[in-house]
């Protein structure tokens, strides 16, 4: 008897946490987001009945609020299937005091095929410093075009990672930090597009590496059970360990971290397979993040430790 008064002494205790949640969201309002929702794309919505002091989230979704448009910016995970639920959270007490729950659509896939996006007439991942100063801007492919592209240099030449943004497909205005690219500098475009139906989407990363001659067959490098340069945050931040095939061994590689989360790019350093050591920094990692992989080194199965070309990550 006494051990069971003890137990429920403490029952209070462990149901008050769940009762609190669920007040919360028995008093919340429903609100609503009148347009359709797609995957593949960067919704633009509006919402209304809600003052600055509110942050609209989702456990499926990316959402950021525009301050230039006015207008929330959604873009829906892929481990989301037909619908996706919204909760109002006041900024100061952390309450939800609204919740939406809405069905997710596909548009016709001739609508989000992603179209190959060039550094000019460059089609390869490689390029002589030469070759990079003649060109003078992107090229994106069936019909889409270039809202915006976030520019990121690193490698030898500068010291740390330089982010410039353009606004149209001409280079002119990064023209002068291309023409100081040389050997083993990195140039990444986080891309942002309009398609043919006027809808915003996220473009695939482009990365170029410059150097002097075509490199050759690599071991191939995974990040985890991550298949794809562009990943969702959350599946990102689950990743334990770096793989290698053909029976090499990772030995190292310096890491940074930049765009959202990160207003200062942060560099790190990567001495084992084991992602352990720079997991602080993965777990601060959110939708709008790169990740980058650079002066990768694998020991082959001879012995001989070679240098292979960057990974970049687009997370969202």
């Amino acid at each position: 008897m006494k051990t069971l008064h003890i137990i429920l002494s403490f029952l209070p205790i462990l149901i008050f946490p769940f009762a609190g949640i669920t007040q919360q969201l028995q008093k919340a309002k429903n609100f609503s987001i009148t347009v359709p929702l797609y995957h593949d794309i960067i919704n633009t919505v509006e919402i209304k009945g809600f003052d600055t002091d509110t942050k609209i989230v989702s456990d499926v979704s990316s959402v950021s609020f525009n301050e230039r448009t006015g207008n929330y910016e959604i873009e829906i995970y892929l481990t989301a299937k037909d619908s996706a639920v919204f909760y109002a959270i006041n900024k100061t007490t952390k309450d939800t005091i609204g919740i939406c729950k809405k069905v997710v659509l596909r548009l016709p896939q001739k609508e989000t095929t992603q179209p190959e996006i060039s550094l000019g007439d460059l089609k390869g991942k490689l390029v002589t410093p030469p070759l990079l100063r003649q060109q003078q801007q992107l090229k994106i492919t069936g019909g889409y075009s270039l809202v915006s592209a976030v520019v990121y240099f690193s490698g030898p030449s500068f010291k740390v990672p330089i982010e410039r943004t353009i606004f149209s497909e001409d280079l002119s205005p990064v023209k002068g930090l291309l023409d100081s690219c040389r050997g083993n500098d990195v140039i990444e475009f986080r891309t942002l597009l309009k398609t043919p139906a006027a809808k915003l989407m996220h473009g695939n990363w482009l990365v170029v590496k410059v150097g002097k001659v075509a490199q050759g067959t690599e071991p191939d490098f995974q990040y985890g059970y991550v298949h794809f340069t562009r990943c969702e945050a959350a599946i990102f931040k689950k990743q334990k360990e770096i793989f290698v095939s053909a029976g090499c061994e990772f030995i190292s590689a310096t890491v940074y971290f930049a765009g959202a989360a990160f207003p200062k790019a942060v560099k790190t350093a990567l001495e084992n397979a084991p992602l352990q050591p720079i997991d602080q920094l993965i777990q601060q990692c959110a939708p709008g993040t790169i990740v980058s992989f650079e002066n990768i080194k694998i020991k082959k199965p001879n012995g001989e430790i070679i240098t292979i070309e960057q990974r970049v990550y687009s997370l969202y």
